[in-house]
């Protein structure tokens, strides 16, 4: 009963149950026209039935597991991009903060984002999104973690990384979404596309999760405050 509860009664299952059905009917229907005891006719009913009951199991614990992987995909990740969310990365940003590890942190906001919106549609804002976080993934190390924190917010997170290099970095995701979405293609942006972006590391002190975030917003709302399209970090 768990399983199906489990496996929301789909239709691998009833497939599964079906050839378990008929696996037993065919079996019994086997011993019931036996005119003696025969011993090879005996094991080959029961072997089917073996045979069947083992091919569900496994189909049950694979459907299972398929809905397990499928279940934590979608709560550590956004579904429109892809990308971690917001809970997983502010775990990770408290697990490296546990270790002690020098750690920078981003936070990028698209600039005049409502504006898209409003003129032309969420389907296109959607498209803007998804633009925006192709160009920071492909700016950014294999081992650094990106995530959507918010409806057009971002935010990095990159360990062993010094204020000098997450400001290197910031700028060429900076420069790659304002280069890349002027040309239009391949992205085709309704119109060009800035960013600002808020940069914050963690070195000498000992901060919580929540310092660091509100750092590197403090440097996020200087630079929108400062014309937008920039990059800033929180002394």
């Amino acid at each position: 009963m768990l399983a199906i509860v489990i496996t929301q009664l789909r239709s691998l299952l009833w497939v599964s149950i079906a050839v378990f059905c008929v696996s037993s009917l065919f079996s019994n229907l086997l011993l019931l026209n036996l005119s003696d005891y025969n011993f090879p006719v005996w094991y080959l009913s029961r072997g089917i039935e073996v045979v069947c009951t083992f091919f569900v199991i496994n189909v049950l614990l694979y459907d299972i597991f398929v809905m397990h992987k499928e279940s934590t995909m979608l709560s550590n990740h956004d579904p429109l991009t892809g990308i971690y969310n917001r809970a997983y990365f502010y775990r990770e940003l408290q697990l490296l903060l546990a270790s002690r590890e020098d750690i920078s942190l981003m936070i990028l906001d698209i600039d005049h984002f409502k504006r898209i919106n409003d003129r032309y549609g969420h389907p296109v804002g959607d498209a803007v999104i998804k633009t925006v976080v192709d160009l920071a993934k492909r700016s950014i190390r294999e081992c650094d973690i990106i995530a959507r924190v918010g409806g057009e917010e971002f935010a990095v997170l990159m360990r062993n990384a010094s204020s000098e290099v997450a400001m290197q970095v910031a700028e060429r995701i900076r420069s790659k979404v304002e280069e890349d979405t002027a040309k239009r293609a391949p992205y085709r942006t309704p119109e060009p596309m800035t960013i600002s972006i808020g940069v914050f590391t963690s070195s000498d002190k000992h901060f919580t999760a929540d310092e660091c975030i509100s750092f590197a917003d403090r440097a996020l709302y200087a630079a929108k405050n400062s014309g937008r399209n920039k990059v800033m970090t929180s002394a």
